[in-house]
């Protein structure tokens, strides 16, 4: 009898140990969900012109998701004018587009930008956040994607 009780004050222990552990890696999980996990990106630069002569661009960018996005997900795309994070010239949200039996998950953007108050490049960064701002995922993981504004480059700059 001494012996069964010793067990379950062992395994009720063990449980009231153990709980405290399983609520922590849950409520750190869902910053890792699938539906905000960038898997790969692609941006292209692109100038606009009227009459031979650029007058505006645009930066179109898609995102590959880890699950098909979420509705309470957020999909940023961010333009910045220049090789650093510091001068916005575009944002845009981003469009959800479900798997496929050929595609991944994806989100698509576009955002115009001000030609006329870009350098010789535009620094990228796309992110998924929750509604409360907290970032979960971030690609380029660190800095931002450049891409050259006056460039003979064909074709989207893959980026994670």
């Amino acid at each position: 009898m001494r012996r069964s009780v010793i067990a379950v004050t062992v395994g009720l222990v063990g449980m009231l140990v153990a709980a405290p552990m399983a609520t922590a890696v849950q409520s750190t999980g869902d910053a890792k969900k699938a539906c905000a996990d960038i898997v790969e990106g692609r941006v292209n630069y692109q100038s606009l012109p009227v009459d031979g002569n650029p007058t505006s661009a645009e930066v179109l960018a898609q995102m590959d998701l880890g699950a098909n996005a979420c509705k309470n997900i957020r999909y940023t795309l961010t333009v910045f004018g220049g090789s650093t994070e510091v001068d916005v010239v575009g944002t845009a949200s981003g469009v959800p587009v479900a798997a496929t039996a050929t595609t991944p998950p994806r989100v698509e953007f576009q955002t115009p930008v001000s030609f006329t108050s870009l350098s010789d490049v535009v620094c990228v960064v796309i992110t998924t956040t929750k509604s409360n701002g907290e970032i979960l995922d971030r690609a380029p993981d660190s800095g931002c994607v450049a891409l050259p504004i006056n460039s003979s480059i064909a074709g989207a700059t893959r980026f994670r």
